[in-house]
């Protein structure tokens, strides 16, 4: 018999929490801030052999899970279609994951090359939201919306490609609930911390943190040579909050300063962000999904405020715990 921590499962729109709790072995949730899809995991034991038969989960269906501990807050995971289906055994136990963007669509696996021209971040989201069936969100003001002459997307998926022009413009993408989010890290990283934790006198379970130094640089140079022109346009930042590093090169069409500037910060920040990274196992607590911002004190110098880049919530006989990863976050740019 699972554990007493309260949970819900819809399948294709049906209420099946009441068939399928005696059978719960594991419930796993995970919730990635940039770049990767969202998840989710069960594991049910089939003694009867009635999961591997006639209610075997079919691949595309549509699965949505809450989190539903006593005396917090629900966590609504989102709507998940199933993407794997699997069995082993004895005793007899069936598996499967399901995926928070549709296993049917072509915006992951489908690789196109297509020159974009004369349109905005936000236009090529649109189409490519639209392409997958996803509402956007797209979390920016229209004065930060970067505009290009031209963006080659070349042997790439959708949902790469448009990853790969978030990244160069210090932004994330996500994938929940059928949106299409694009955010800026900064805004996120700005915001109150949601909780605060002091090691040694909060419960948790374990943790470790470290800093490295290898891929950190101070400075980045973001250089582009007009050829129409015969000139160059070149813009150097740097990082505030590092003493010491290598100056990072890179080239991208640009056509102002100003837009130089915008590339050489984000690709700084998007190197440098995971210069202090820890991770944290707590007794689950609905509060911590990706994007969030946590007070960590009580560990030195590596204490700080964090946001959490990945959480997984994990559900089994042995209790409801969650597993967080943590970046530092960056002050100053």
């Amino acid at each position: 018999m699972l554990v007493s921590t309260g949970f819900q499962v819809l399948y294709e729109g049906v209420n099946i929490t009441d068939d399928i709790t005696n059978d719960v072995l594991s419930i796993t949730y995970t919730d990635n801030e940039d770049g990767k899809v969202d998840d989710i995991s069960i594991i049910l034991k089939d003694e009867s052999k009635k999961w591997i038969g006639d209610w075997l989960p079919l691949r595309g269906d549509k699965v949505r899970l809450l989190i539903k501990p006593m005396n917090q807050i629900v966590l609504d995971c989102g709507q998940f279609e199933v993407d794997e289906v699997g069995a082993s055994g004895p005793p007899t136990v069936m598996e499967f994951s399901a995926v928070s963007v549709s296993v049917k669509s072509a915006v992951r696996r489908e690789l196109k090359s297509k020159a974009w021209e004369k349109i905005t971040l936000k236009g090529i989201a649109e189409t490519i939201a639209k392409f997958a069936g996803l509402e956007l969100q797209f979390l920016l003001d229209e004065d930060n919306n970067p505009f290009y002459e031209r963006e080659d997307q070349t042997e790439e998926s959708d949902l790469n490609f448009l990853h790969r022009l978030s990244q160069d413009e210090g932004l994330s993408l996500k994938i929940t609930d059928s949106q299409l989010v694009i955010f800026e890290q900064a805004m996120f990283e700005e915001k109150e911390p949601i909780a605060k934790i002091t090691l040694g006198v909060d419960d948790v379970i374990s943790w470790s943190f470290g800093s490295q130094s290898s891929d950190l640089y101070k400075s980045c140079t973001c250089k582009y040579r007009l050829p129409k022109k015969r000139k160059a346009i070149s813009y150097t930042w740097e990082d505030p909050n590092v003493d010491y590093g290598s100056n990072l090169k890179i080239r991208k069409c640009v056509a102002n300063v100003d837009e130089a500037k915008r590339k050489a910060k984000a690709a700084l920040r998007h190197k440098n962000r995971y210069q202090s990274t820890g991770a944290l196992t707590l007794v689950g607590d609905t509060r911590m999904v990706a994007g969030v911002t946590i007070s960590v004190s009580g560990i030195g110098k590596f204490s700080g405020k964090y946001l959490v880049s990945k959480a997984t919530h994990s559900i089994s006989q042995s209790g409801y715990v969650v597993n967080i990863e943590l970046r530092k976050v960056l002050v100053g740019y």
